[in-house]
């Protein structure tokens, strides 16, 4: 099982409905996966998402202190779209793709299926990249998805 360390506040909005995750790099993994809210926080997440989708934000915490680390969820991979283009290799003209109001121009988007809060979070240091956290971590992980509506 591989997991993705996610800066905090994103992972929180990808837990209530934010169906793709920006990265600058791509996966070939599909499928189950966990997500790892890190230590570091990102207050522009709180921005961007007002602008797209300020849905999300309804009875979200702003600080900090009230968004839990470690592994806190899981998701599905569905796919990768990287049809979004840097036209004409100037860095700064990129064709549009459909992947919604979450899709950030000039990144790789994972669309996200099946996510899926954990009862409670696991503590877990996180990492760089899709990494494999420890047996112990994933089996408390699998314990409580047993708890959580398929």
């Amino acid at each position: 099982m591989k997991a993705l360390s996610i800066t905090r506040p994103w992972v929180e909005l990808i837990l209530r409905g934010k169906d793709v995750e920006n990265r600058t790099w791509n996966t070939r993994h599909r499928g189950l996966f966990l997500l790892h809210a890190a230590q570091s926080w990102k207050s522009e997440a709180l921005a961007f998402a007002d602008m797209v989708a300020p849905d999300a934000l309804v009875g979200l915490p702003t600080s900090r202190d009230d968004h839990p680390t470690g592994i806190v969820g899981v998701a599905e991979i569905a796919s990768v779209c990287s049809n979004e283009m840097d036209e004409f290799g100037d860095g700064e003209t990129w064709a549009p793709c459909r992947c919604g109001r979450w899709a950030m121009a000039g990144q790789y988007h994972w669309r996200l299926a099946r996510v899926r809060r954990l009862p409670r979070p696991v503590p877990c240091r996180g990492a760089l990249g899709l990494w494999t956290p420890p047996e112990d971590v994933t089996a408390l992980v699998l314990a409580q998805l047993g708890q959580v509506a398929q």
